[in-house]
């Protein structure tokens, strides 16, 4: 699944503007094989080579909250720190990085550890939270922006922008291009989200929700095929991370991710952060990837804890979610009229083939069968 993200996302790009960061949350036996010895991914990257073989220990700065009391609860925003074991890293010939984890974290830290990595494959300049816990709430909030700074000014320089991508999705030619031509028409575009096509449903799994500011359903769906927002340019109020492109001003601003979250909601959480920090979340129907949802959560998530694990975990991380938002006003960006120029009054314009349903009804002749007599009472 790797290898075949990574193929596809070369497909409409220079080789030159893109740098992959490969995060392996810890995988052992024939799934670190299948990754780390494929040929056909060496050579992809141009050949791996290992930097050092000591294992380092990064501790990544993030944002959360407290719960306190128990008839009235008060909830008050925090920081935390997770330290995380990076076992390996290789580094290619044009500058990609892989690296694995001591094992699984999750979504959220996997991504943390990425946006950490230098351009040779270390950490170096990060700044140092061995003393996290005697530190008192505004030292933590210091600390915090200053790792943030971090994350976008390393040895002096500027970093570029990332585009999230899971390993389940299949990028379609020039899908990035689009993403960056969106994030450049204001600078309040922090964030912008590809169209995801759903190869199971043969539909469209729109990313995020919210086309107006509605109480945010999960996601919004409906057949590509068919008329509706998805074919246009939309200021939503979150965007699904499964493929995104964040800019490194946005980056800056918001921060990490929340790794207390499990194992979904991080994207809608970011989202809202970053709406918070005067940030828009924008929905470009010209970048086009084809996702096959849920597979890696199903596959590598849940079959590998137990189901009691699986229900406590989840079930924790909705309450959590819950406290963090559920009075928290989150302000609407505002976008002026006519920044998506013509783009926005093409709503028949997308990229890409339209996918027909899995189960499409078909008459006899189209399946090449005789049609069946009817029986006799």
């Amino acid at each position: 699944m790797v290898l075949a993200a990574i193929k596809a996302s070369l497909a409409g790009h220079d080789r030159g503007d893109i740098r992959f960061i490969v995060v392996d949350n810890g995988s052992v036996g024939a799934a670190h094989a299948a990754l780390f010895k494929n040929r056909r991914l060496t050579a992809m990257l141009g050949g791996l080579r290992k930097i050092r073989d000591e294992p380092v220990e990064l501790q990544v700065p993030f944002e959360s909250i407290q719960t306190t009391g128990r008839r009235v609860v008060t909830v008050k925003s925090a920081h935390e720190v997770r330290t995380v074991r990076v076992t390996h890293r290789w580094l290619s010939r044009h500058g990609d990085i892989v690296i694995k984890l001591n094992r699984n974290h999750g979504y959220e830290t996997g991504v943390n550890v990425a946006l950490a990595v230098n351009h040779d494959g270390g950490f170096v300049g990060a700044p140092d939270c061995a003393d996290w816990q005697s530190l008192s709430d505004n030292g933590r909030r210091a600390l915090y922006r200053s790792y943030c700074t971090w994350l976008t000014r390393a040895g002096g320089r500027p970093r570029n922008d990332v585009v999230l991508l899971g390993s389940d999705v299949r990028s379609h030619t020039g899908c990035f291009l689009d993403l960056a031509k969106t994030a450049r028409l204001h600078p309040k575009i922090g964030l912008v989200g590809a169209k995801l096509v759903q190869q199971q449903a043969g539909g469209l799994f729109v990313v995020g929700g919210g086309y107006i500011d509605d109480p945010e359903p999960l996601h919004q769906t409906g057949w590509d095929a068919a008329p509706g927002p998805w074919h246009q340019f939309q200021n939503c109020s979150w965007l699904t991370f499964s493929c995104v492109y964040i800019t490194r001003k946005c980056l800056g601003a918001v921060g990490t991710m929340d790794m207390r979250l499990f194992p979904y909601a991080g994207d809608v959480d970011y989202s809202r952060r970053a709406r918070e920090h005067g940030f828009a979340n924008v929905y470009c129907p010209t970048a086009l990837a084809l996702h096959q949802h849920e597979s890696t959560t199903v596959v590598r998530v849940m079959r590998a804890m137990p189901a009691a694990e699986w229900i406590a975990r989840t079930g924790e991380s909705r309450r959590y979610f819950f406290f963090k938002w559920a009075e928290r006003h989150v302000p609407w960006v505002k976008l002026p009229a006519g920044v998506f120029g013509a783009e926005q009054n093409c709503p028949a314009q997308r990229t890409g083939p339209v996918l027909p349903p899995a189960h499409p009804k078909r008459s006899p002749a189209q399946r090449g069968t005789k049609p069946r007599r009817a029986r006799s009472p």
